[in-house]
Formats: C-alpha cells, sequence, structure tokens
C-alpha cells in the first residue's frame, strides 16, 4: 500500500488539486457532495473508502460500495447495512464473495436479493467458462 506522502510526491498534483480541475466538483458544492465524489474517484485510496464507509448518507456507503478499491471486509460490513440501496449496491458488485452474495439472496428486500442471485448466477457462469478455457489450454 502506498502512502498519501509517496502517492502525491509520485505526481504533480496535490490532494486539493485532485478535485480541482474535475467537471464534477466545484469550489462552491457542499462537503457532502465532495465526500461523493471522492467515493466515487478512481485513485480514492482504501484507507479513505474504510472511512467513508462509516458515512451517515447513503449515497456516500453506495458509492464506496461500487468502488473498486474498497476492500472485502468494507464490503462485508456494508452488506449488513440498514439501506436497501447499499445492500442492493453490494448485491450487484462483482467482487465480493460468494459466501455474502447467498447471504444476500434472502435478504429481507425483494430486489436485493432477486440481484444477489442474478450476481451470483453470473459469477458461477465466468467460473464454468473459466475452467472450460483451462480444460481446452491444456488439451491443446
Amino acid at each position: 500500500m502506498v502512502s498519501p506522502s509517496k502517492f502525491f510526491s509520485s505526481s504533480d498534483e496535490s490532494p486539493v488539486d485532485l478535485f480541482a480541475s474535475r467537471p464534477c466538483y466545484k469550489a462552491g458544492d457542499s462537503a457532502l457532495s465532495w465526500v461523493k465524489q471522492l467515493g466515487r474517484n478512481v485513485i480514492t485510496p482504501a484507507y479513505v473508502l474504510r472511512r467513508l464507509a462509516l458515512s451517515a448518507d447513503a449515497e456516500v456507503r453506495v458509492a464506496v460500495a461500487d468502488h473498486l478499491n474498497t476492500p472485502q471486509e468494507v464490503l462485508l460490513f456494508l452488506a449488513a447495512d440498514d439501506s436497501p440501496d447499499v445492500r442492493y449496491a453490494i448485491a450487484e458488485n462483482h467482487n465480493i464473495s460468494r459466501d455474502v452474495l447467498s447471504m444476500l439472496c434472502a435478504d429481507s428486500n425483494p430486489y436485493v436479493g432477486a440481484r444477489a442471485a442474478q450476481t451470483l448466477a453470473r459469477l458461477q457462469d465466468t467460473d464454468v467458462l473459466s475452467v472450460c478455457k483451462e480444460a481446452f489450454a491444456t488439451a491443446s
């Protein structure tokens, strides 16, 4: 993991500059708007996403659930979130473990359960295809 000081020393951008040039963030935006953008930014480090997962705002937690850098333990934490929107975001995340998806299949919200079942089915199809490709490559 790269420390923030090393991360920023490797580029000419300071932490403030990361958002100054982005069209989605303007100087007059609220702090909550800025935090939501931080949760969506592709270079947001995992330690920031851990903090954002504790946000009181469900939209921020959804952004964290969708982020590629979000650690598995944070995704697991968010899978038990009170907000069905956050759980739905976890249910459609292909980076989550099958155990968590299986748990979400039995969610009290039918949309979350159905989405988790769809994601699980897609992951299983992908696994079958990768096994077939490996077997074909070995046979050749």
